[in-house]
């Protein structure tokens, strides 16, 4: 079995459903909230070991109750925890997702807390387990994410970067061994400087981003248009074509995981995009599915008569 360590930030998510937000200094009063483990690597790491990885978490949390569910979590789900610190002096990461259906809308608040210390050490520890790739969002200080890109390069070990949240400023240059640099369509025109209308303009995008990070494949989650996947010399164009047509909201951790855990697996890019667009599909699609297993995957595959 293979092994992924994620690398990354843990929170509770509290999920707040609502019309719309109150006025100053008024109240509303809604029936809806949820509280539940979540954050790029909490979601990443379960969507790696539900497809069947071996699977280490690198991660902060607070000496709390919220950091102690968000580890019985990780291990309800098989997960590595040896990785994951407990720090005395802050909380656990807090994040804030309020959805306002008047306006189709959403509206995210986050609280590092412990998050933010993460240590060098710690990431070079986590590597000891000799992973087979590894997987880190930009959620965190860019400074991990090259250190983390540094011991991939020495151990020959590829990296998967979920390139969200995007900044210009970012030294994209001093990324190395990058396996797949995994955007969507509004993160690669903030890379890229330029406007993405079509699959014409997404290649240009490719193309100049593709003189910043070098990497073996460049992927664009475009929402119902499918992913575009570009390798610095050709693309294509990945969309399950029983799909086409349906509204695919991108749920940015489910689906830049699901692809980079079945490229692990399998070692078909065009497989590992296809996948990732249906578990987007059925976390959109079903609202009891927060993170789909593999079995669900399947399932939907043969119910749908989808070819992978």
């Amino acid at each position: 079995m293979k092994k992924m360590l994620v690398i990354g930030n843990s929170y509770i998510e509290m999920i707040l459903n609502v019309a719309s937000l109150p006025a100053a200094d008024t109240m509303l009063v809604e029936d809806k909230y949820d509280l539940r483990p979540g954050g790029k690597a909490c979601n990443a790491a379960v969507v790696a070991s539900r497809l069947g990885l071996d699977t280490v978490i690198c991660s902060t949390v607070g000496s709390d109750g919220s950091g102690t569910r968000l580890v019985n979590f990780y291990k309800q789900n098989g997960i590595d925890t040896r990785f994951v610190r407990s720090d005395k002096e802050n909380k656990t990461g807090l994040s804030i997702l309020i959805h306002e259906s008047d306006f189709a809308s959403s509206r995210r608040i986050l609280y590092p807390g412990a998050n933010l210390l993460t240590s060098y050490s710690q990431i070079e520890d986590a590597f000891a387990t000799c992973p087979d790739g590894a997987f880190v969002s930009l959620d965190v200080p860019f400074e991990q994410v090259i250190k983390a890109s540094e011991i991939c390069y020495r151990n020959d070990i590829p990296l998967f970067v979920e390139a969200s949240p995007a900044k210009s400023n970012y030294r994209l240059d001093e990324l190395v061994n990058v396996e797949a640099f995994i955007m969507n369509t509004v993160e690669a025109q903030i890379y890229s400087g330029m406007r993405i209308y079509n699959i014409e303009f997404c290649l240009r995008a490719c193309m100049r981003i593709a003189q910043k990070v070098n990497a073996k494949y460049y992927i664009v989650r475009m929402g119902d248009s499918g992913i575009f996947v570009y390798d610095g010399k050709y693309h294509n164009v990945v969309i399950p074509c029983e799909l086409t047509g349906q509204s695919v909201t991108t749920y940015v951790d489910i689906e830049s995981a699901t692809f980079a855990s079945t490229y692990m697996i399998t070692g078909d890019v065009e497989r590992a995009a296809k996948l990732a667009y249906i578990a987007d599909h059925i976390v959109k699609t079903d609202e009891s599915t927060k993170i789909p297993t593999k079995d669900q995957l399947q399932r939907f595959c043969i119910k749908n008569k989808i070819r992978l």
